[in-house]
């Protein structure tokens, strides 16, 4: 890329083909880019890099490695419920 992408220009794009064991990431975000540059040099990785420049990053990792979450549901808890809660937890805790 010639020319640094604007925020607005900045994406990232995951690519798996169904007969594939292969995930392919290509992006022009600089933070994906940063995240990406500490997972690929870890030792023991399993990220392949591709090709890189200042603006943009291409890498390969297996596709069991991408990952897609759900937002966690979070109970709210009056104090006294939490009080209740943390006793049961340290009778277990004891128990062990």
């Amino acid at each position: 890329m010639s020319y640094k992408p604007t925020i607005e220009e900045q994406e990232t794009i995951i690519r798996i083909d169904r007969l594939d064991d292969k995930a392919y990431i290509h992006t022009t975000d600089s933070t994906m880019i940063t995240k990406l540059s500490k997972v690929i040099t870890n030792e023991g990785s399993e990220w392949e890099l591709v090709e890189s420049d200042k603006y943009s990053m291409r890498a390969i990792a297996p596709r069991n490695l991408i990952s897609l979450r759900t937002k966690t549901y979070t109970r709210e808890m009056t104090d006294e419920q939490r009080a209740e809660a943390g006793e049961r937890l340290r009778k277990l805790q004891r128990g062990k």
